[in-house]
Formats: C-alpha cells, sequence, structure tokens
C-alpha cells in the first residue's frame, strides 16, 4: 500500500476516533462502518483504485466497495444526511489533492 493511502486512512480513523486497523474488523458499529465507507470512496473515485484493490486490502469484495462508495456519493448529493463523513470527504480531497 502506498504511504499516501496509509495518509489517507489514518487521517480517516482519526476523525472517526478509531485506529486502521479497527477498518480492517467485520465489525458493523456505525462510526467504523462510516470511517471504511469513507475510506472505500476515496480510495476507488479519488485514487483510482479498482473495487476489486479496495476490498483486497480490506478483506471485502467489490460488490461491498462499490455499495459503500454509492452510500458516499449519496451523502455528497446530500450532505444533510451525514454531514461529518461530507465535511471530511472534502477536506481530504482538498488537503491532499486528490
Amino acid at each position: 500500500m502506498s504511504e499516501l493511502n496509509d495518509k489517507v486512512i489514518g487521517e480517516v480513523a482519526m476523525h472517526y476516533m478509531t485506529v486502521p486497523d479497527d477498518l480492517h474488523r467485520p465489525t458493523r458499529e456505525r462510526h467504523v462502518a462510516d470511517a471504511r465507507a469513507v475510506v472505500f470512496y476515496l480510495l476507488h473515485r479519488r485514487m483510482g483504485m479498482s473495487s476489486t484493490q479496495v476490498g483486497k486490502l480490506f478483506n471485502r469484495n467489490h460488490a461491498t466497495v462499490l455499495a459503500a462508495v454509492r452510500r458516499c456519493e449519496e451523502w455528497l448529493t446530500m450532505p444533510m444526511l451525514n454531514p461529518k463523513a461530507v465535511n471530511l470527504i472534502r477536506y481530504i480531497v482538498n488537503e491532499y489533492n486528490l
């Protein structure tokens, strides 16, 4: 995994008050699931990784990655659904020029 990927994952984990290793766990806790969705969106849509590549990093299948990406895209379309995620995505996109 690249250094930029690690930075983005770390930034998202920190924002959601968790650690990067938690994003790899099979938990459905809301704060971890939302953080994982944001990471999936950033890696797939903004950093150009395929959904299969992202899935392999997190022990998920590509369909799970795509479902999370669609959820983030819905949040971006309607920010009131998850303003925390939207603000984080916008911040990371600007901070890392993604």
